[in-house]
């Protein structure tokens, strides 16, 4: 079933609302997170900052300038909003990841302990030699040390999400949407481009300052302030050709990313399925304990790669949805 998110604006920071669990965790981080915290703080002040300027403003430059000065308070603030889900994604599946590399960890240090107690029993009835059996202890002293640096790593992903979130961490099923029903367009993404308003307001300070100067000025002000208008000319010129390409390229990138998401879906469908005709066989004793847990862990680093691709999807497209100016979608997450 469909699930939809829409955009709350609190100060004017767009989070995305979802109707799974997950929505939970950004709107709980957005309470706790000291980097978005900041950039909501600065927004405000930039606000407040900017009113002011229109009200002082005595001319039509001092309302361009301080268009353009607003400009760049949102493309910092835009970057904020991406930096605060990549954050709280990033920690979320961070400690995802280092929970299948700690159980992994844990199963392979279960096979080489089996198999060193084998090595002792063989050694002491002179079926192997003293080096093999060695062998087996440093394979034990090896997969001890890989498990202690991923429980580390376990612990450490959790402090970061601490961090990151404010909150303990809690597993939540994530389900992507198909990035075709969020409704991206390049009009929207030309509309909601930044760097290109803020090149059409650099023309439009560049025509002012020609057509305002003054009658006595010398021919080298004249053509400074001519060599300008041509110079903000040629730059929306090459911006306006550019934000196509832009647009492309990120739709792109989310497609892909998509694709690559649903084959390592598929994968980890084959390798579940695996294991569990695994499982069946070696409770009916036709496998081995050894070679069952082999499977189980193929089938765990299977799912720790489709996390993965969930995590460059989701970071993927949420940038898109910011870049397209979003503000009603579908999506599952």
């Amino acid at each position: 079933m469909k699930k939809t998110f829409f955009i709350i604006m609190i100060l004017g920071f767009a989070v995305i609302s979802f109707t799974n669990p997950i929505g939970e965790l950004f709107k709980s981080a957005l309470n706790s997170n000291k980097g978005i915290k900041m950039t909501m703080l600065n927004f405000e002040s930039a606000q407040m900052e900017y009113e002011k300027a229109l009200i002082e403003s005595s001319n039509k430059k001092a309302l361009l300038s301080a268009e353009l000065s607003m400009l760049n308070e949102r493309s910092s603030y835009r970057k904020g909003q991406a930096d605060f889900y990549s954050e709280v994604v990033d920690a979320f599946f961070a400690v995802k990841s280092a929970q299948i590399e700690l159980e992994i960890s844990q199963l392979q240090l279960g096979i080489v302990q089996n198999d060193h107690k084998n090595a002792k029993l063989s050694f002491e009835k002179g079926m192997i030699s003293l080096n093999s059996l060695k062998d087996s202890e440093v394979a034990v002293i090896d997969a001890q040390s890989q498990e202690e640096k991923a429980r580390k790593d376990y612990n450490d992903a959790l402090t970061a999400f601490k961090r990151a979130t404010g909150t303990e961490y809690a597993d939540y099923e994530v389900k992507p949407c198909d990035y075709k029903e969020c409704g991206f367009s390049y009009e929207a993404f030309k509309e909601n481009d930044l760097s290109l308003k803020a090149q059409q307001i650099n023309l439009q300070l560049a025509e002012y300052d020609l057509q305002n100067l003054s009658s006595n000025s010398s021919y080298y002000e004249k053509r400074g302030l001519e060599i300008k208008l041509e110079i903000s000319q040629m730059n929306l010129k090459n911006k306006e050709d550019s934000v196509s390409e832009s647009y492309e390229t990120a739709l792109a990138m989310v497609s892909s990313l998509y694709s690559s998401l649903q084959s390592s879906g598929v994968k980890l469908q084959i390798k579940q399925s695996v294991y569990e005709d695994s499982q069946k066989r070696f409770e009916k004793g036709f496998v081995s304990e050894k070679d069952n847990i082999n499977q189980k862990i193929s089938y765990m680093s299977a799912q720790k790669a489709y996390n993965e691709n969930i995590k460059s999807y989701i970071k993927a497209l949420v940038s898109l949805i910011f870049n397209c100016g979003l503000s009603v979608g579908e999506a599952v997450l």
